[in-house]
């Protein structure tokens, strides 16, 4: 978890096509930084639970 937001960008998710239609979701997610020393990674991405996941 952190509040300091580092940017955002918007990420176009594709899904099966339904009733012969592409399905397409347009989101915006937000970049944030993380300060810990610990923490492995400088920059990390918000998901969306359900719907996005770490790539």
């Amino acid at each position: 978890m952190s509040a300091r937001v580092h940017g955002g960008y918007r990420r176009r998710l594709a899904d099966l096509a339904i009733a012969g239609r592409r399905v397409v979701i347009d989101l915006a997610v937000r970049r944030f930084g993380c300060r810990a020393s610990e923490c492995g990674r400088r920059t990390f991405v918000e998901q969306v639970e359900g719907l996005t996941e770490p790539s």
